[in-house]
């Protein structure tokens, strides 16, 4: 896994994935790992696979682990992935087309959805990279979702941020952030 890059748009970092475990973060990570490149190409990946590309050191069975998957796919399309294009039209989309999760095989097959490949696809400008293995081995959603973002202004290494625009692009809850000692102690020390 060590070599394993993930690379997207970095339009993909303007979306919060609320309610996405730091399980979750990492199977999709490790998704869009392999998916990178592809284009809306079916890619096909072995539960084995995908555990060891996402880090996975709990012993999950077939069945937990296929429903794990299907769960990441749930929150995905309850997400409301949206952007402006440059005419400023206002777009929403689901990001993968297909996504079959096969317990009885022990495999996951994705295919990007064919509008939204560029976010995956073909990045010579404006992207996000950082090493899989480097963001598995964060244990805190919240920490996953900071590396990110972090990533994103590495070269400048600054990111300039409203405290609401934060706790919305981290899914931080709304109890948590009216309180600064709770965002104090559930966010930033686990980041």
């Amino acid at each position: 896994m060590s070599d394993e890059i993930v690379k997207y748009s970095n339009q993909f970092n303007n979306q919060a994935l609320r309610k996405f475990t730091a399980l979750d973060l990492d199977l999709l990570m490790a998704i869009a790992s392999r998916v990178r490149d592809k284009g809306t190409d079916e890619v096909a990946f072995t539960f084995e696979e995908l555990k060891r590309l996402a880090g996975l050191q709990r012993n999950m069975t077939n069945d937990e682990f296929a429903k794990q998957i299907a769960n990441v796919n749930r929150r995905l399309l309850a997400l409301n992935f949206e952007f402006q294009n440059e005419e400023h039209d206002i777009i929403q989309f689901a990001l993968f087309a297909g996504f079959v999760t096969s317990p009885t095989k022990r495999t996951l097959t994705v295919s990007v959805n064919s509008r939204f490949s560029f976010l995956l696809n073909d990045l010579t400008s404006q992207f996000t990279r950082f090493e899989l293995a480097e963001f598995a081995d964060l244990k805190s959603k919240y920490a996953k979702e900071f590396y990110r973002r972090a990533k994103q202004y590495r070269s400048s290494g600054i990111w300039k941020i409203s405290r609401d625009e934060f706790c919305r692009l981290l899914g931080v809850s709304d109890s948590t952030a009216k309180s600064t000692a709770n965002l104090n102690r559930v966010v930033l020390k686990t980041i």
